[in-house]
């Protein structure tokens, strides 16, 4: 528990950093998704992005808890949490490699869109259109 108040220009910089770097991470995903489901569904493009969302989503939604409570009961000497970031970031980028390389929407919504988003310890989407920031457990014993 902290003992000394932080001041306003910490809190400031903080945010800033936050914003910077959640802008960083997610404009990718808020461009990239879209523009993918428009070259492979041109004609249905708008439902082909909700369900590619929502499948997202509920993969999240169920993969969340659960990578959560594994995590909560992993012991290792690297920690708890740094097995989880390391297999999230390698599930992330095998996620983001098959939507980039799919050419059906079967390929986006099974493999690559809910693969990218059930990644333990990677900020999460839950609509086309606002990011939102998942659980990120320390990475700490």
């Amino acid at each position: 528990m902290p003992t000394e108040r932080v001041g306003r220009g910490f809190l400031v910089l903080y945010g800033l950093a936050n914003f910077g770097l959640y802008l960083t991470v997610m404009m990718p995903a808020l461009f990239s998704l879209p523009y993918k489901v428009g070259l492979v569904a041109p004609h249905d493009k708008v439902s082909v992005l909700g369900t590619v969302a929502t499948a997202g989503a509920v993969v999240g939604l169920v993969i969340g808890p659960v990578a959560g409570a594994l995590s909560d009961r992993t012991r290792t000497r690297f920690g708890r949490r740094r097995p989880w970031f390391v297999g999230g970031i390698l599930v992330l980028a095998a996620g983001s490699t098959i939507v980039a390389l799919a050419d059906s929407v079967t390929g986006i919504v099974l493999a690559g869109w809910s693969s990218r988003s059930a990644a333990p310890g990677t900020p999460r989407r839950s609509r086309p259109s606002s990011p939102s920031a998942s659980r990120s457990p320390s990475a700490g014993p």
